[in-house]
């Protein structure tokens, strides 16, 4: 069975995995691979840990690269620099030196950048009558012990309710938990305090929509630590919606957190809460902090610890019995009075005429607003967000207004995620092919029944109406003994951003019988065909990439290829693109391929137990500016299940062979099957040497045959060659 110290880490792996896809800050999901890291590390070097490194390696180096360590210590950037130089040195990394020095100097910058910020942090004088500042406590869904905070502004519109409407309504856009009804309970009781202190200041007050948000979508709220800040916002926002005679600005340095009692007082954060809270804030650009006055003696401990290491950090405690207090205290808030027009509606505003007159401004105000904030930017008629919706593909503008909605459905709308993503991936470019500015729609059909439909190009203008189609003429097709009839279809579109003689193009690739022979085709950007090449087996997976830096981009194309029974990598020089793959002549007319490189890939233990025995090429990530990794899948039952037996092939950008990297789904389904006499399978003592042996069985066609070694197709040379003579 499984050592018991690697089933720790596989279950730590899976978690960790749980971590990084749903919605969180960098700065947790940080943590969370840092704690990853530490069992590791811990375990001292071990190959059976090569995968784990091997896979957590891109989410560390991004999130690392893309973070600001807000509201973190300086002393955890210093931790995972302790860590990255302990990796370093592992041999999975040797060929990835460069990439651990880049990542190396950034965070000792950023370290010293937090340094300095904390000894210079600069007062603010802006305030804010919609928003404040609340700092919350984010964890890990399946480890509680990983916390940490992050402070966001939480933002509060609202509305006077229709007459007749006599409640009021109170909405929070963002993610929440919906089996955590704390949060809507806090904002539903922040209403009605508010209204309260209002009716006990003599104000009338009506009913109102309430909208609250927080900037940042990323992020799955609960909790109650917002209700100081919402209950602040709420008084705020009535005072306004019935003129009266004043009303309050938040003052910009100022971070808010505590829940609220049904009396409008603080309750007591919990001791652990608060540690956690006070470190976000002292890390933050936030100068003073409003906490419950329950907890101003334990807070004031806290803080003297953080000031020990960071002296010339000054952070003011703000402590509050009741929220009321807030607006007595001008180190927080801005008192303000309405302007004479506000005055002058406010003393009318119980006569007739006069209310007439307010709604009236009222009216032409939001028609402003409507023409200038709303109106504007949703006459934008350039699509750039592409969708899957109602099982239909749809294109939106950066503003969010949908442009352009599929007139046939998708036939998958019971399939998962990962389906819906690849048809928007293989169905739908969004792609400015004329160089006006503003992108064209194209798309392909491969849910109708009709073969004419199922091989056109349909492309639309900006504004969703139809540019051009194009529709792949009859293939008659000879393969493997066999003649097909017209039943080609396309199955994937992919976009470049290069170009071929000064014009722009896309690709396109299709199948007959949906899965083999496939045709890979360059179009010209009225869809008309340049260039194609013939495959034997299915393309899973295109790439349009320029590998090596010289201005000219590659296509590298990845699958299956049927006579091989192996999954392939296919790289083409767009210019020179044509003929049919080994051993495949379709259109029985001899040309042979110009691929610069054809490689396949070996089959392991895995793929003798189904009765086809095939491997998918189904990735291609570029993970480096010279890296580039294959995914190959071997297949057992559903070829879509990610707990298939996975490698991981990197070359360099002369594609040589670097690596074979088991990923830890081929080493769980070998412990599930290897005791089973049932599956026979390869008894396996030294995986180094397992992975080194599937590596050096890569094979490269050199044009007459398959070879050991990195080599070009000599056909391509000789196309290569001849296009220069003519240059």
């Amino acid at each position: 069975c499984m050592p018991y110290s690697l089933f720790n880490i596989e279950l730590a792996y899976q978690n960790l995995r749980h971590c990084l896809k749903k919605p969180a800050s960098k700065n947790l999901k940080l943590l969370c691979i840092s704690d990853f890291l530490n069992l590791i590390i811990k375990e001292n070097y071990d190959s059976r840990f090569e995968s784990y490194l091997i896979e957590i390696q891109p989410a560390l180096f991004s999130l690392s690269f893309e973070n600001a360590f807000n509201y973190i210590s300086p002393d955890f950037i210093s931790e995972l620099l302790k860590k990255l130089s302990t990796l370093q040195n592992y041999p999975v990394f040797k060929n990835s030196q460069k990439e651990f020095q880049d990542l190396t100097i950034h965070l000792k910058k950023i370290f010293n950048q937090r340094v300095s910020e904390l000894k210079n942090i600069q007062k603010s004088n802006l305030s804010e009558s919609g928003s404040v500042a609340i700092i919350l406590i984010e964890n890990n869904s399946l480890n509680h012990n990983l916390k940490t905070s992050v402070i966001q502004n939480l933002n509060l519109s609202s509305s006077v309710r229709p007459k007749g409407e006599n409640t009021d309504k109170t909405d929070f856009n963002n993610l929440t938990d919906l089996s955590d009804v704390s949060l809507f309970e806090q904002l539903n009781n922040d209403v009605i305090i508010a209204k309260t202190e209002c009716k006990k200041l003599g104000i009338k007050t009506g009913f109102y929509n309430f909208t609250y948000w927080f900037n940042e979508l990323n992020y799955i709220y609960t909790g109650s630590s917002l209700g100081i800040g919402a209950l602040c916002l709420a008084f705020n926002t009535i005072l306004i919606n019935e003129l009266h005679k004043n009303y309050y600005k938040f003052l910009c340095d100022v971070v808010f957190t505590s829940e609220i009692d049904d009396k409008g007082n603080l309750i007591r954060i919990d001791h652990e809460i608060l540690k956690i809270k006070l470190q976000g804030v002292f890390f933050s650009q936030f100068n003073k902090f409003v906490i419950p006055e329950d907890n101003l003696h334990e807070a004031k401990i806290e803080l003297a610890i953080l000031q020990n290491s960071y002296p010339e950090r000054a952070l003011e405690l703000i402590p509050i019995k009741n929220y009321s207090s807030v607006f007595l205290n001008h180190s927080i808030i801005e008192k303000c009075d309405l302007n004479i027009l506000q005055k002058s509606i406010a003393i009318t505003r119980k006569h007739s005429k006069a209310v007439n007159l307010t709604l009236t401004f009222v009216s032409m105000l939001t028609i402003i607003y409507f023409v200038y904030k709303v109106l504007l930017p949703y006459l934008d008629i350039d699509p750039v967000i592409k969708r899957y919706e109602n099982d239909r593909l749809t294109a939106y503008n950066k503003y969010e207004k949908k442009l352009w909605e599929s007139d046939f459905v998708l036939n998958i709308a019971n399939e998962n995620s990962k389906v819906h993503d690849r048809a928007i991936q293989d169905n739908l470019i969004l792609s400015d092919l004329d160089e006006d500015g503003k992108n064209e729609i194209l798309t392909i059909n491969t849910s109708s029944p009709d073969t004419l439909i199922n091989r056109t190009v349909f492309c639309y203008k900006n504004d969703g109406s139809l540019k051009w189609t194009f529709a792949a003429p009859p293939h008659n097709i000879t393969y493997s003994g066999n003649k097909f009839d017209d039943n080609f279809m396309y199955t994937m579109l992919v976009s470049s951003d290069f170009k071929i003689n000064g014009h722009k193009y896309f690709i396109t690739s299709g199948n007959i019988k949906q899965y083999f022979p496939c045709e890979l085709a360059i179009h010209a950007i009225d869809g008309s065909v340049i260039a194609s090449y013939w495959h034997s087996g299915t393309l899973i997976r295109i790439k349009i990439l320029d590998m090596d830096s010289d201005g000219r981009e590659e296509i590298y194309a990845s699958g299956v290829n049927n006579k091989a029974r192996s999954s392939c990598l296919a790289v083409f020089d767009p210019s020179i693109m044509r003929g049919s793959s080994y051993l495949t002549n379709p259109l029985s007319d001899s040309v042979k391929g110009t691929e610069k490189y054809y490689i396949v890939f070996p089959r392991t233990f895995f793929s003798l137990l189904t009765p086809e025995g095939y491997s998918y090429a189904v990735s291609i990530y570029q993970k480096s500016p010279v890296r580039l990794i294959i995914e190959v899948v071997e297949p057992i039952g559903n070829p879509y299940d990610d707990l298939n037996p996975t490698i991981l092939y990197e070359f360099d950008e002369n594609m040589n062979i670097l690596n074979a990297a088991l990923t830890s789904s081929f080493s769980s389904r070998y412990e599930e099957m290897k005791d089973d006499s049932a599956k026979n399978l390869l008894s396996i003592n030294n995986w180094s040497q397992y992975q080194d042996s599937l590596k050096n069985a890569v094979q490269y066609w050199d044009g007459e045959k398959f070879v050991n070694e990195p080599v070009m197709n000599k056909y391509y040379l000789i196309a290569r060659d001849s296009l220069k003579s003519i240059h």
